[in-house]
This record gives structure tokens, sequence and C-alpha cells, in this order.
């Protein structure tokens, strides 16, 4: 059997997170590769041979070059799935970086919204004491030419990726006086930024074209080399000196492009592979500089939802929006509960959107270790004006905050994960150290069963 990621994401096509077992014994495995990793399981007669690689590779090693390819994690079990998965969840907690141990309940905002109106929104949170760790702000508040724009949906915003001076239009003292109220209200701030992709008008693009390779099929779209030595120190620079001058705490690191056909149509001859190697060791890097540079800094991996989760990124950044499927005010939630229910089994650590709607089963189903809420994230959204969502927000976020340290800890399934209407859906989430946990339980709209039992995990029967 063989399996591929897509499009040079790590976690496009599939995860690169694997099961084999036979009865209570087997092997769970991770592959570290942000790029277009490839994996074979070979079964014979009384053995399983696993080969991993970069796919489509060929090429020759220059004089003086250096670089690391994928690595592998394999973790062996004799005891059942259960308690492995748990093994496995510990041990990338222990690799994950220090600011992972505090994760983010987040309020989102758009970075197209007016200062003066994101200043009303952390003033409103401040004066109603409502519960949020951090103030998300997202894509849309960039280019020296970018006008306002009441929500996502509206305006030339993103054509101006690439360009990341902060719109004198927008925020007209460059952020700098969103970042101090947030401080000021007891909060973080995160940024969204996405460095690799470069639009065609930006000035980047004309300034520094030997920079960027373009993406076969994709008319709009460059991608920067991160292993172009010169892009590299460009992009370095512009991270380090914005993370230091807006006091940044979280970096949200986006990629909606598919990367994998610009690395292939560059490589020379002797070289397949070559192009996203360097580029992914170019990504490692950079990140590797920023945590060394700022200590206490959260990397937040983005890539349209999800899709560079691997071994590597985990080590050094969290997924706080594992899937863009979580965009819309009116989500299914029960997908929140199904990606609950197999994200869990390898990471400890991930994050969801609760929408924008004011419903207990939406924000119940988006518990996660880290969750972001977006009542307010637009102009198209009121905010602190309606008494009963602002106490519907102080009952369900103190709420969340009482369960989320257990979502980080030993897990287990207590019902087959299902995107059926008529099931239960039931996780238990153990504090071994402690002896405590927590159960959520959903039973769904066609569900015909008032109530079911389940055999709760950790428990001791003198207790």
């Amino acid at each position: 059997q063989t399996y591929a990621t897509s499009g040079g994401r790590s976690s496009e096509a599939h995860a690169p997170f694997f099961r084999v077992q036979k009865g209570k014994v087997g092997y769970l495995i991770a592959i570290g590769w942000t790029g277009q990793w490839r994996a074979e399981f070979c079964r014979t007669c009384d053995s399983i041979r696993l080969r991993t690689q970069i796919e489509d590779t060929a090429f020759r090693v220059l004089p003086g070059e250096c670089f690391r390819t994928s690595s592998v994690l394999i973790l062996p079990y004799a005891d059942g799935e259960e308690e492995a998965h748990n093994r496995f969840r510990r041990l990338l907690r222990s690799l994950a970086p220090p600011a992972a141990r505090e994760l983010p309940l987040a309020a989102g905002v758009w970075g197209g919204m007016p200062s003066a109106d994101v200043l009303a929104r952390v003033d409103a949170i401040r004066r109603h004491r409502l519960p949020f760790t951090h103030i998300w702000m997202d894509a849309g508040w960039y280019g020296i030419d970018t006008a306002p724009t009441p929500n996502e949906f509206e305006g030339d915003w993103s054509a101006h990726t690439g360009d990341y001076r902060v719109s004198p239009k927008i925020h007209p003292a460059g952020l700098c006086d969103v970042t101090a109220a947030v401080h000021a209200a007891g909060m973080k701030f995160l940024l969204w930024f996405e460095p690799e992709r470069i639009r065609r008008e930006t000035p980047l693009a004309a300034a520094h074209p030997e920079w960027l390779l373009p993406v076969p099929g994709d008319e709009e779209n460059l991608l920067l080399n991160l292993g172009d030595p010169a892009a590299w120190a460009y992009c370095h620079a512009l991270l380090r000196e914005s993370i230091a001058r807006l006091s940044i705490d979280c970096y949200r690191q986006d990629c909606n492009i598919a990367p994998l056909a610009a690395f292939r149509a560059h490589d020379g001859d002797g070289r397949r592979g070559m192009t996203e190697i360097l580029h992914i060791n170019g990504l490692y890097r950079l990140w590797d500089a920023l945590l060394a540079e700022f200590p206490a800094l959260l990397i937040d991996n983005c890539a349209a939802g999800g899709r560079r989760i691997d071994l590597e990124t985990l080590r050094r950044s969290v997924p706080l929006w594992r899937s863009d499927m979580q965009c819309p005010a009116n989500y299914d939630p029960d997908a929140s509960q199904c990606h609950a229910g197999t994200f869990s089994l390898f990471l400890p650590y991930s994050g969801t959107g609760s929408g924008r709607l004011y419903d207990e089963y939406r924000i119940r189903s988006a518990y996660a270790p880290a969750m972001t809420t977006n009542y307010t994230f637009s102009l198209t959204e009121t905010f602190g004006e309606d008494e009963e969502e602002i106490t519907f927000l102080r009952r369900y976020l103190a709420e969340y905050r009482q369960v989320q340290p257990y979502l980080c800890e030993d897990f287990y399934n207590l019902t087959a994960p299902s995107a059926q209407k008529d099931v239960f859906a039931a996780m238990q989430y153990h504090r071994p150290a402690v002896g405590d946990g927590v159960l959520l339980l959903y039973r769904r709209e066609n569900a015909p069963y008032e109530s079911a039992t389940f055999p709760l995990r950790g428990l001791c029967p003198d207790r």
C-alpha cells in the first residue's frame, strides 16, 4: 500500500501518521517532512516493511552543500492502541515548543477592520471581563494602498498579499495602538502572515523576481524561494522586525499555495527534488531562528487550514486552525467532533473555531486544546451591545477555560468517529498525574437514543 501527500504540503491528501497493528501489538509511525513525502507499506508472511522518502528525487550534491531530508518516528507497542496513542501524545508534548503550554482562547478580528473598530472590540472584551487570552488578527491588514473592508469578502486586499507594510488607510498608527491596547487589557496578540505567497502586482515581485518561483497554472501568485539565501534573509528580517516592533506574541504563518509544481519546474538537470529540499530546509531554519530570537513566541502553523501538519512542524509550531472547514459561520459542528476523534489520536495540540452563531451545541463541539471564536470578527457582526450574547459568552468561555487544561492530556474515543447524524459521539480526556478528567458527550440530532452507557478509562475501581 502506498500513501503520499499532494501539492507539496505535508497533510493535504493524506496526513503523515500511521498505525500498523495485529491484535494488541503494533507500531505508530510519523513522518517529518513538510513537503511532498511518500510512504510504502509492504506485507510479507511474517513482517511489514516500511519505506519513506521525499517523493521523486534524484540529485547530485554540490561541493560544500549541506542539507537535511525527512525524519521518521516509530513507536512500538504491545499493549493495545489506546495506551500507545497516549504515549505518542505525551512524546509530542515533550517535543513541542515552550509556548505551546499555554494555548489561546482567541477572539478573532478581521485585519481589514479599521483600528478604531478593533479597539472598540478590545475595550468591550475588557469591560465585560470575557476570559479571552488572545486577540487574533487575520489577513487584510497589509498593503500600503489597501483600503478598509468590513469583512473578508469585500475589497481587493488579497491582491496585496506579499506587501507586509501595515496599511495606513486601515491602521493609521501602524497597529502599535492596537497591540498596546491588547496588552493593556491583559491579552496577547496574534497576527497573520503568508510570507511564501507573493502576488505578481506587489512591489517585491517587481523588485526581486530572482527570489520568486512561478507556479505553473497560477497566473496570480509566485512562491518566495526560501532555499535562496537572499530571499531567506529578506523574509527573516521582515518577520523579525515585525515581531519586535509590534510585540507579536503569536506569529501565524499561512500557506494558501500548493508549491510542488513550482519546486519541480525550477529543478535543474541532475537536481530533481533539490528546490523542494532547500525550500523546506529554509522553512525550518526560519522558524528555528525566530524561536531562538523570541523564546516566548508561539508559531501558528495554518497552511490553508491544517495542510502542513507533520512531525517537524509539530516540533516548532501548533496548528491553531486545523481545518478551513470551520471558516463559515454555519459550518457543521459534527465535523469538529469528527476531527477531535481523529486528530487527537496523534496530535496533543491543535485548535479549532467556534463559528459566529451563539449556540451551545456548536461552541461545545469546538472545544479543543486551542479555540478561536469569531463573534468579534467583522463589521458584519455587532459585538458588545446585546446582553444575551454577552451572557452566553461569559458562560461558555468560562466553561471552556475549565475544560481546556484536560484537552492535551490522555485521550480515549468512547465511540468510533463517525459522520452519521444518528449516533452519539463520546470522548474522554484523562489527566493521569492528577487522577481526574472530563467527558465530552454529544447526542446528534437524529440519534434515536436518549441515554447511553460508556465504559470510562483510567478510573480506580475503589475510588
